[in-house]
């Protein structure tokens, strides 16, 4: 098949010497020993479209991107992980969603021009102006406490706390009436179809608007616009930054008070794009604040099991108590994330656990402006 041997040479799949060390590192292989990266990809290669046609394991990786950290011939993994999937939805193979679809189904709803779309209800005690070309961009944010309500995680308290600090860095931001889903989640379960769709969308929207510079605080909404977009639909007429990059511009000190907090780095922000340090520094500028480092950090964190809702797993539960016990472990008081599915995650995971073995979470955003 033309198309997967394309795959494999855009990836570099062909070099593969077999060593073995992404499955090794892999957080999947860890907690379920039948998966393998090196096997999955070894089977395509001998087995053509065969190898992926009907294959689960093709769905249980993570893109959390430690085996193309580790990989001595510098494999992409991540490129023929997204890669594999479209070629098998085309063969009408289809991903274990989570939560029954929903979200898949709501991305694809969203890729109707004739949506419109009233997400900005929430927005209250804070200074927009429409007319800036600067703009916010919250992606799917408004939905998550709506569906995951039993959580009680106010994760669109993030979004206001992203613009109280863009204001008080001296910006009054416009928000982006029209905007939809990235496509983040459509794109690496292999609808490309429907992320190009998003993503031609909020381009449009974007540059009909006026905007010269666009602000993300989802690391999934950074990355795709960041490198996902340009890869797509070439240089973008504007400029995509993450909220941690504009605040290190200025010179904001945080409200803090004296408490013990372990951090955990998003995959997209770490790995994907080499901001870890940045929340670090964010961190380090609140008073009071003590920031004790789990077992694995940085870029050599732990991903919280699960990417795209899907394959939502035993596997997966395994992989989050024991990042939740990586944190535990270090004394520290407050689980800190910068990724609202990272919270949604490991929220989950905590209701099975007795109240003795939790620990209390907060997005970074919100905890720098209490």
């Amino acid at each position: 098949m033309d198309e997967l041997v394309r795959l494999l040479k855009k990836t570099r799949g062909l070099v593969c010497i077999e060593c073995g060390r992404c499955t090794g590192i892999c957080p999947v292989s860890r907690a379920d020993h039948r998966f393998s990266p090196r096997s999955v990809l070894v089977r395509t290669i001998h087995a053509d479209i065969e190898g992926i046609r009907g294959k689960e394991d093709i769905w249980y990786c993570l893109t959390c991107g430690h085996c193309s950290q580790i990989c001595p011939m510098d494999l992409n993994y991540l490129e023929f992980t997204k890669l594999a999937r479209n070629i098998a939805s085309k063969i009408g193979d289809e991903a274990k969603c989570s939560h029954g679809g929903a979200f898949q189904s709501l991305m694809k709803i969203m890729t109707n021009p004739e949506l419109k779309p009233d997400k900005w209800g929430w927005v209250t005690g804070v200074e927009i102006n429409e007319g800036s070309d600067i703009g916010y961009f919250v992606g799917c944010l408004p939905l998550f406490d709506t569906l995951f309500s039993d959580l009680k995680m106010n994760t669109i308290n993030s979004g206001l706390a992203a613009i109280k600090l863009l204001n008080r860095s001296g910006i009054k931001p416009a928000l982006i009436k029209d905007e939809r889903c990235c496509g983040h989640d459509l794109l690496w379960m292999g609808d490309i179809e429907n992320f190009k769709k998003l993503a031609e969308h909020n381009v449009e929207v974007i540059e009909a608007q006026g905007l010269k510079k666009v602000v993300f605080s989802c690391p999934e909404g950074y990355r795709t616009f960041k490198i996902d977009y340009p890869q797509l639909l070439g240089r973008l007429p504007f400029e995509v930054v993450h909220i941690f990059e504009v605040l290190k511009e200025g010179n904001l000190k945080f409200p803090g008070r004296e408490l013990g907090i372990t951090y955990q780095d998003p995959c997209r922000l770490s790995r994907h794009l080499g901001l870890d340090q940045l929340p670090r520094d964010m961190i380090a500028r609140a008073s009071g604040l003590q920031l004790v480092e789990m077992q694995h950090s940085r870029k050599q964190s732990i991903c919280c099991g699960v990417a795209s809702w899907i394959s939502c797993t035993v596997y997966a539960k395994k992989i989050q108590l024991r990042r939740l016990e990586e944190a535990r472990n270090t004394g520290a008081e407050m689980l800190v994330t910068s990724c609202p599915k990272c919270q949604i995650h490991f929220s989950c995971t905590q209701q099975e656990l007795p109240e003795a073995e939790r620990i209390a979470m907060v997005d970074l955003l919100t905890l720098l402006t209490d």
